[in-house]
């Protein structure tokens, strides 16, 4: 048996039957019990007929360690990327919901749900004991970015600030023309018509 499980044990023969040791059983008479044995126990079981013959019997039961089940992946990801999770310590894996993943069975998988979800994964090893583990895949939305004044026209030699709003962080390309390539604010003297890109990321980015 998986340890934290239990099983039933018959006996017949006789009429009257005392079980010991009495670790891990439910009683310690009669012809049926519970075996919840923490480790792996050998029961003995004697049997009288009458009150006056007897004779003795014994029975096994094994217990099999669950799989030492672990994973690893980031913790977080913005919304539209996708991690990857990576399951060990046991023989076969399944995961679920299926929501926003690339299988549901396998020790490696990727994950891209909408929002922030807790998946479960299950671990099997080769005695059939499972252990299941929760699986936290937080989801940070991503930052709108925008830009003030919007498409501002210069004289060449003229200056325009530029201001970026949305953000936390913000990174400018390309750097021609920019008196810094950081921040939020940034005074523009381009020598031609020029696209500038800001890049914004928050503080969970």
């Amino acid at each position: 048996i998986c340890k934290g499980s239990s099983i039933v044990l018959r006996v017949s023969g006789a009429t009257n039957f005392t079980w010991s040791p009495f670790m891990g059983l439910n009683t310690t008479t009669g012809d049926s019990v519970i075996a919840q044995p923490p480790v792996s126990t050998m029961y003995t079981i004697i049997a009288t007929q009458s009150g006056y013959c007897s004779d003795t019997d014994s029975v096994f039961v094994k217990v099999v360690q669950p799989p030492v089940l672990g994973y690893s992946n980031k913790g977080s990801m913005c919304e539209g990327d996708s991690m990857e999770l990576i399951a060990y310590g046991a023989d076969v894996y399944e995961w679920s919901p299926a929501t926003g993943l690339s299988a549901t069975i396998g020790s490696h998988v990727y994950a891209k749900p909408s929002s922030s979800t807790t998946y479960t994964l299950k671990g099997t090893n080769d005695s059939l004991c499972s252990k299941s583990l929760p699986v936290d895949v937080i989801v940070w939305p991503k930052p709108t970015v925008s830009v003030s004044p919007s498409n501002p026209s210069i004289a060449l030699g003229q200056v325009v600030q530029l201001t970026a709003t949305g953000a936390v962080n913000y990174l400018w390309s390309p750097g021609a023309g920019l008196n810094t390539t950081s921040g939020n604010v940034v005074i523009a003297s381009p020598v031609a018509t020029t696209t500038y890109t800001v890049k914004g990321t928050d503080a969970k980015q």
